[in-house]
């Protein structure tokens, strides 16, 4: 069978993709020094290139912060889905539930909408039950009008 030049182009830039991909998984330090650049100078592409490269909770503990800054304050609907799929693919690690916890407490402070209404998307995507019935209990109890209904907008999951 016969396939067209850009078929056939494309198909070797994927495996070319695929065995820079197997490259960069050698060398973990080094790749986790390449993302925390990355997500300072152009984290919309260490964010794709995280959730396509998969590279393991050791690689995300120390990263947390940015990365969760980005699913929670970001004004890009982009950096905020892709922050959330980064941090989808360890949702089950108990260490960064724990950690999650505490960083997510932080942003409580500021008495942000913005932020709470991001805090109850990403429980939701991260199917947190017990934490999201803490967080609305949270919501209810604020003196901000617009904090208060986010616990209508969002059911227990």
């Amino acid at each position: 069978m016969n396939y067209s030049t850009k078929w056939l182009r494309l198909c070797e830039s994927e495996e070319a993709y695929r065995m820079r991909q197997y490259d960069v998984m050698q060398e973990k330090k080094q790749l986790a020094l390449d993302l925390e650049k990355a997500l300072v100078e152009d984290n919309l592409t260490a964010l794709r290139l995280w959730t396509a490269l998969e590279p393991g909770i050791e690689i995300l503990m120390p990263l947390l912060s940015r990365v969760l800054d980005l699913a929670i304050d970001s004004s890009d609907p982009n950096k905020i889905g892709l922050a959330r799929k980064v941090l989808f693919q360890h949702k089950k690690d108990p260490g960064l539930r724990n950690q999650l916890q505490q960083l997510i407490a932080l942003y409580l402070a500021n008495n942000d909408e913005w932020n709470y209404r991001r805090i109850a998307e990403l429980y939701t995507h991260l199917q947190y039950k017990e934490e999201m019935a803490a967080f609305l209990v949270l919501c209810r109890a604020n003196d901000n009008i617009e904090i208060q209904e986010i616990s209508d907008d969002y059911p227990l999951i």
